[in-house]
This record gives C-alpha cells, structure tokens and sequence, in this order.
C-alpha cells in the first residue's frame, strides 16, 4: 500500500499520512506500508515502525525497496 503526498514537513499533513498507513498497515500486515513525497530527505520526525519512506523521483525511476527497513 502507498501513500503519496506532496510535502510531509507540514505537521497536519505527516499526521494524516501516518494514520492512513498506520491503518492500513494494520488490515494488510503482508504489504509494504510506503510514503511517498517529492522531498529528498526523510520525514521529521521519522516514520514509525513498520511506516517506510521513499522519494517520489526514486520510486518512479525504478527503485526497489527491500522487503525489510534499513
């Protein structure tokens, strides 16, 4: 499961993206929990666990996640 926002800097705008993947995560435990924002550095402050992130750029060119979180 994927969300996509454009910026997660804005404090109402990582809240509502971290409940939706946090839900959703939840009702699918097998699926990749995935944040994906047009920023180029990691949301602050992090994502919890399992919440994952990755630059919009990166997943549109191709780049693979591994299944676990580095």
């Amino acid at each position: 499961m994927t969300e996509v926002a454009d910026r997660a800097s804005d404090a109402e705008t990582y809240a509502r993206e971290v409940r939706a993947l946090t839900a959703a995560a939840a009702e699918y435990p097998g699926a990749i929990p995935l944040l994906l924002t047009f920023d180029t550095l990691p949301p602050r402050p992090p994502l919890p666990a399992p919440l994952r992130w990755q630059p919009a750029i990166a997943w549109l060119l191709g780049d693979e996640l591994s299944r676990k979180p580095h």
